[in-house]
């Protein structure tokens, strides 16, 4: 019996697909885009104002019309490294995000499963407490409507 046990217990799975390593992989993914901001970030910062600066003052008035392709272009370019590093890195937490969200739910209903049976199985021993109460009140009545006078009982 207790092999069944045992090999029972060790054929449970649980569906938490993630290890140490992924934590590992995340660092790793995250660790371009701190390299990144570090070489680029005052740089990029500077960009972003310029041009925030830029659209408020004049709104580009000075841009030929003709240049406004290659100009959008450029800014494709220039956030297309960040954007990227962060997507691979976005994905990955997206991954174990939902991967630790799949483990709690999993957890939350087991727990709830378990709580109603334990509500379920009281719920069955009250009801046989009730029934062997009523039972033995039954027995005591019977007794009770069995007495007789010659049983010492006075029942004027």
């Amino acid at each position: 019996m207790s092999d069944i046990v045992k090999n029972t217990i060790k054929n449970v799975i649980y569906p938490f697909s993630i290890t140490g390593a992924d934590f590992k992989n995340l660092s790793m993914l995250a660790l371009p885009i701190k390299k990144w901001i570090d070489e680029n970030g005052e740089e990029f910062a500077d960009f972003i104002m310029r041009h925030r600066n830029l659209w408020n003052t004049s709104q580009y008035e000075n841009i030929h019309l003709k240049d406004m392709p290659a100009a959008m272009d450029k800014v494709d370019i220039l956030f297309r490294e960040p954007l990227q590093l962060i997507k691979n890195f976005k994905d990955e937490l997206n991954r174990i995000r939902t991967n630790t969200i799949t483990f709690e739910n999993y957890l939350q209903n087991h727990k709830i499963e378990i709580k109603n049976n334990m509500t379920q199985a009281r719920f069955i021993k009250q009801d046989q407490l009730f029934k062997e109460e009523e039972l033995k009140k039954q027995v005591l009545i019977e007794e009770a409507n069995d007495l007789s006078e010659d049983m010492g009982l006075d029942i004027d």
